[in-house]
């Protein structure tokens, strides 16, 4: 009988209006109590009642007609009749009644209902204001009647899904340890809306203090990944992934202060709650990059996103997301973007021979450019470039005398007893002190290959940019003897004479700096093939540049560039300009080498002398050219003429040199 229009409205009632009791019933909710002003009218005695604390009976009556008035409203007509101001006072007041259950039951489903009705910025505002969210932690830490408790779930869940703010309240307010201290009382759908508004505040932490409120729970979230339930399964990992971002927010303001020790303290929380071990599980793929775990590609992103801001804060954690094989992970992921671009290098140098194979376990060029049948998602360049970013930040700093080719040749060649690191810049010099081989053994022969294939495969400036980036920390700190081995199927040196001739002056710094590497790892090897492939040449024309003594000297000098090619050239430059102003929104977490043609020119000088030097205690000079060349056209004319085992025999030639090396 009360869901019957009852009349009093403006056009004369429910029954009065002319359309009847059913046609006003139907007619929308607020046509059952025909309109706002009867709503209003109904509303009145309902706040009376609750105001009326020396009489629980009608207080609970006022509470029960309030429920059933919020449940058929409209969020329009609660905006126009109710004021939160006025309501939610009294309702937050019995919903700390201990004495009587149904009156905090319906106090706190009324504010539930509220919570989802009514703007965030009035109703939900005005309950923190007055404490609401201590009042509902209150009730989940001293679990007396389940179905209170459950109700508490539901409108904190309400709360922290309303905005960061709302969660942040909820979040100091002992939030995350309230909703998941009894968690096992609660049936499934209630235990998933748990662990889901645990997962809406862990995104809110941002300091110190935050990180000490949810310490306790990270234990808990990590069981929860064991879990039968798949929503409770991605919720918890996601309420981790969003925990470890907080955490790193935090490590790089201690970084900032010189606060080692809270940095270290972070560290020990993330690495004794096991949670890098429970997470590296659940982002292992197949073969064919499928996901194995139940996990959506948005929270399995967002995941590899937090894990690859913690490596940037701490090489212990790089460690340890090595020794779990994270690396063969990204590979897996990453080879569905090779797509054949390794072979069609290799096509043009050839780089490998009848019987020559690669060591036990390592990747081959053939296998990393295999393109499995992959959702779109994962193959999208936002996805893989989260991908790189974690390679990247995995793998050690190359220091800056390294970078900046200061250092001799043979402190690049990297051994147990011997590291390319001379100073404190990267935080892996006591790392690789106790393990030599770490990148070599977990990284290297593992990403490698498919680093080469992306390089040929892939646009995408940032892409490549991140590509060359983990190329060359894995060429740094990988001995000569595990390169000579890795780069056996691999074209090193048409790859380097590729960057070469970008016009981008960062991407020529890259690949003069790689050819340095080689140059210093395998110099027997290189010494020879640079000259083959023209890198010797190139880098000589780019050192024979000069940068000009005006301003604008350099950007003349490109322009004639982009002006020669056209369109083509003016995207070239459009797209240069957007990597370094760092517009694109791939960039984000990623600064863009810069370079000048200045910087281009010196570093060319440079390659230029040591390989001079190299190539005469190598007995290497130009003069053996022409009689390689004049060996290649006779290869030519034998294999045009039908000779079938020419060029066999060339190969096994190459091999018994060089180990097949290109």
């Amino acid at each position: 009988e009360d869901l019957l229009p009852t009349g009093g409205g403006p056009s004369g009632g429910g029954s009065g209006s002319g359309s009847g009791g059913a046609s006003a019933f139907f007619g929308g909710p607020s046509a059952l109590f025909g309109g706002t002003s009867s709503l209003s009218a109904r509303l009145k005695p309902i706040l009376m009642g609750l105001k009326r604390y020396d009489d629980e009976q009608r207080q609970l009556g006022a509470l029960t007609e309030l429920c059933d008035v919020l449940t058929v409203s409209s969020e329009e007509a609660l905006v126009s009749c109710l004021s939160c101001e006025a309501f939610v006072p009294p309702l937050v007041e019995l919903l700390r009644c201990e004495h009587n259950p149904d009156v905090a039951l319906f106090a706190g489903r009324a504010l539930t209902t509220l919570a989802d009705l009514m703007p965030p910025r009035t109703a939900v505002a005005c309950m923190l204001r007055l404490g609401a969210a201590d009042a509902f932690c209150a009730k989940l830490m001293c679990v007396e009647y389940i179905d209170v408790a459950e109700q508490s779930l539901q409108a904190m869940e309400k709360i922290s899904s309303a905005g960061k703010d709302h969660a942040s309240v909820c979040l100091r307010a002992g939030g995350v340890t309230a909703v998941l201290s009894f968690l096992d009382f609660f049936q499934t759908g209630v235990q998933r809306v748990a662990v889901k508004t645990a997962a809406n505040m862990l995104a809110c932490v941002s300091c110190k203090q935050d990180v000490q409120m949810v310490k306790d729970a990270l234990p808990i979230l990590v069981n929860l990944l064991s879990y039968g339930d798949d929503k409770i399964v991605e919720h918890a990992f996601l309420g981790l992934a969003r925990a470890l971002g907080g955490m790193c927010l935090c490590m790089r303001g201690a970084s900032k202060k010189g606060d080692i020790t809270t940095v270290d303290s972070y560290v020990s929380t993330i690495l004794s709650a096991k949670i890098l071990d429970e997470m590296a599980k659940l982002l292992q793929v197949s073969e064919s990059g499928a996901i194995n775990s139940s996990l959506s590609s948005s929270s399995y992103y967002e995941g590899v996103k937090s894990l690859s801001k913690c490596c940037d804060q701490s090489p212990l954690i790089a460690e340890r997301l090595l020794d779990l094989d994270v690396p063969v992970t990204c590979r897996r992921l990453l080879q569905s973007f090779s797509l054949g671009g390794s072979s069609s290098s290799a096509a043009t140098t050839p780089a490998t021979t009848p019987g020559a194979a690669g060591g036990a376990g390592t990747p081959t060029a053939a296998a990393a450019t295999i393109s499995p049948m992959v959702s779109p998602s994962i193959r999208s360049s936002e996805n893989t470039l989260s991908i790189l970013k974690l390679v990247d930040a995995m793998l050690p700093t190359i220091p800056e005398s390294v970078r900046s080719l200061e250092v001799d040749t043979k402190k690049l060649d990297f051994s147990p007893a011997s590291h390319p690191i001379d100073d404190a810049e990267s935080g892996f010099r006591g790392i690789l002190e106790r393990k030599p081989d770490l990148v070599e053994g977990k990284a290297c022969g593992v990403l490698l290959p498919t680093l080469f294939g992306m390089m040929s495969s892939t646009l995408a400036y940032q892409l490549k940019q991140i590509c060359m980036s983990c190329m060359k920390k894995l060429l740094v700190y990988t001995s000569s003897d595990g390169l000579k081995e890795m780069l056996r199927d691999l074209p090193a040196s048409s790859t380097v004479m590729g960057l070469l001739s970008s016009k981008d002056h960062a991407v020529q710094m890259d690949a003069i700096f790689m050819a340095n590497v080689l140059l210093d790892k395998l110099p027997s090897i290189f010494v020879r093939y640079f000259m083959k492939e023209g890198v010797v040449f190139s880098i000589n024309g780019i050192a024979d540049q000069q940068p000009g003594g005006s301003p604008g000297g350099e950007a003349k000098a490109e322009g004639g560039d982009a002006g020669s090619s056209g369109a083509g050239g003016r995207r070239e430059s459009r797209r240069r300009s957007r990597g370094a102003s760092g517009a694109s929104p791939l960039a984000e977490g990623f600064l863009t080498p810069q370079g000048s043609l200045s910087k281009v020119v010196q570093h060319a000088k440079a390659f230029r002398e040591r390989y001079e030097r190299i190539s005469a205690e190598h007995g290497v000079s130009s003069d053996a050219l022409p009689e390689e060349m004049a060996t290649l056209q006779k290869l030519a004319r034998s294999i045009e003429g039908g000779d079938t085992e020419a060029l066999a025999h060339m190969l096994d030639k190459v091999l018994s040199e060089t180990g097949g090396i290109s």
